[in-house]
């Protein structure tokens, strides 16, 4: 349908929509370090958020639309940090030291979904309360690794990435209770998206393909139809682009904003015929 700004000559990753939709947080590095930064989608201008290093990576808006989240290790071994989209000061989102990649928030802002990683099990995903009065809530926590999580809408379903059968795969469970967990994927899937109606589960296939699953979770256990494959993608890829994090955001009206790695031209060649001199 169209493209946001210009081709990045490193690299761009992460894009997560504003909550108005009017803008896109991403990662950048434009100067040689990873920063944040927000693009207004209707003037295509960039703006930068952070200035490293160290290197900020993988925002994640704030329900209240004036901060995001990001990782950073600014103060530590690594961990959730939140500054104005405008600038000032950065600080850490959780007063006390908690690790990890922040991947969701409630629109409550009651919890915020973190992959974290322990020497026993691995990545893990728990759910931790910003105001700090609350325990974390462990969503995933085993011998193998939750790498992805994402929040229905309302809060009370969690979309996640597993690797159970030794490739990952797409589930779904209940919040906070962890109880009725459900695949999704039928042949391997990741960077999981919900739908703005929670109606729908997306995720991208071993082969490439956006792919969207219709679920019912009215019941007691989710009700879940058959993945349809929806179009081929050309996302960006790699450790330091992906991140565990999709490469695509999913707008309100269905629309999906791309991650695309765009192929640099190949250099012109030029062929010379009858060269050679008559005699």
């Amino acid at each position: 349908m169209g493209t946001v700004g210009e081709p990045e000559a490193d690299f761009i990753a992460s894009p997560e929509l504003s909550p108005d939709e009017q803008s896109v947080a991403v990662t950048l590095n434009r100067t040689g370090d990873n920063d944040i930064w927000i693009i207004e989608l209707a003037r295509h201008l960039a703006h930068r958020v952070t200035d490293g290093p160290p290197s900020d990576g993988h925002p994640l808006w704030d329900p209240d639309k004036q901060h995001v989240v990001f990782f950073s290790r600014r103060f530590g071994s690594g961990g959730p940090t939140r500054q104005s989209v405008t600038g000032g000061t950065p600080a850490p989102l959780f007063a006390r030291d908690e690790t990890g990649v922040a991947l969701s928030w409630t629109r409550d802002r009651r919890y915020v979904l973190i992959r974290r990683t322990a020497a026993k099990t691995g990545a893990d995903l728990v759910a931790a309360a910003p105001t700090g009065q609350q325990a974390p809530v462990i969503v995933a926590q085993s011998p193998h690794d939750e790498t992805e999580g994402q929040f229905s809408p309302d809060g009370l379903w969690v979309a996640l990435v597993a690797n159970d059968s030794g490739h990952s795969e797409v589930f779904v469970q209940s919040f906070p209770e962890g109880k009725s967990r459900t695949q999704i994927s039928t042949a391997g899937g990741s960077q999981v998206r919900w739908s703005e109606d929670g109606r729908e589960i997306f995720y991208i296939a071993p082969d490439g393909r956006m792919t969207a699953v219709s679920v019912a979770l009215d019941g007691a256990s989710p009700i879940v139809k058959a993945p349809v494959a929806l179009f081929q993608t050309h996302l960006a890829t790699g450790t330091n682009v992906l991140g565990n994090k999709p490469q695509y955001a999913v707008a309100r009206d269905g629309r999906l904003l791309l991650n695309t790695a765009v192929e640099s031209p190949s250099t012109p060649i030029a062929v010379a015929v009858n060269w050679r001199k008559a005699p």
